[in-house]
């Protein structure tokens, strides 16, 4: 399985979000989508799934366009894990995952043995069989995040596409996912397209990376040919030291923006003025300015 994406291109009214994106994957790896907000990442993967459709070029699965299939197709062979849950009723975790079968379930809506059996496969594999039974507004933000993604591999696809998997997780949990994530790649043989803000869990969990700008590719090639000081610096304006670890493959340390060491700031030498204007609307409504405060004393 491979995909292949061809000159894709996507404009909202007269901004052109997306300028002619190509690129190419496989299966089996985890290929992050970087880049600062407003840089076209969650467009892309929308128009990879026909959330969105592209206004030039096209998405080729295995030589056919995503364009020409029809939604329950694109279901067998694509699956969508977006940021927020997209559950707003209390459904079971069971029932929730069992949504991600309606490409496969018959017309008349009977779910088979093989239904059950899919489900119960992907809760086993995310690790959340254990509360199947529990409603899914009663589920931390991490449980949540694996029953979408479990949700998703009830379809049985072969491409996986994530919008920002750890967003809001505490440390831990974003660890564990991506655990899961790189896992899944090599159980499933799938690829897996994720759209990340953490240039950190890129560096370690990704096969391969794709850093975008203004709608386009900056930088693209494997993890140690795209995150290093002079991409970060040129494409995301930040200082950061990356080196070999021994135990993690890539490290990445952020140390700050490019060009502004923070001295000044940590010094006390750069301070915010207060407008004189602002100090005397206060004076006029009754409220004291800051520098007039007493402490009381015994």
């Amino acid at each position: 399985m491979k995909v292949d994406i061809n000159g894709v291109k996507f404009s909202y009214a007269s901004n052109d979000v997306l300028k002619g994106i190509t690129f190419g994957a496989e299966a089996g790896e985890i290929l992050g989508i970087l880049g600062q907000n407003g840089c076209g990442k969650t467009t892309l993967l929308k128009c990879m799934n026909t959330t969105l459709s592209p206004s030039g070029g096209c998405v080729m699965v295995d030589d056919s366009c995503v364009q020409e299939m029809s939604k329950k197709d694109i279901a067998k062979k694509m699956a969508f894990v977006t940021q927020t849950t997209g559950v707003t009723f209390p459904f079971s975790v069971y029932e929730t995952v069992m949504m991600g079968r309606y490409s496969r379930i018959d017309t008349l809506g009977h779910e088979t043995d093989r239904d059950i059996r899919a489900v119960y496969e992907a809760m086993s594999e995310t690790e959340i069989i254990g509360f199947a039974d529990r409603y899914i507004d009663e589920l931390s933000g991490g449980e949540r995040r694996r029953v979408m993604i479990a949700r998703a591999l009830a379809q049985e696809p072969e491409i996986l596409l994530l919008d920002e998997p750890t967003l809001h997780l505490d440390i831990n949990h974003q660890f564990d996912l991506m655990e899961l994530i790189r896992s899944l790649a090599a159980t499933r043989n799938m690829l897996i397209v994720l759209v990340t803000h953490d240039i950190i869990l890129a560096a370690r969990y990704c096969d391969r990376v794709i850093i975008m700008s203004g709608g386009e590719i900056a930088a693209a090639g494997t993890v140690r040919e795209t995150i290093n000081r002079e991409n970060l610096k040129r494409i995301f304006k930040v200082e950061a030291d990356v080196n070999e670890d021994d135990r993690f493959g890539l490290s990445v340390t952020i140390v700050g923006r490019a060009g502004n060491s923070g001295t000044a700031y940590l010094s006390g030498e750069k301070t915010t003025a207060v407008p004189e204007v602002s100090v005397r609307k206060h004076i006029q409504k009754g409220l004291r300015h800051p520098s007039d405060r007493h402490d009381n004393k015994i």
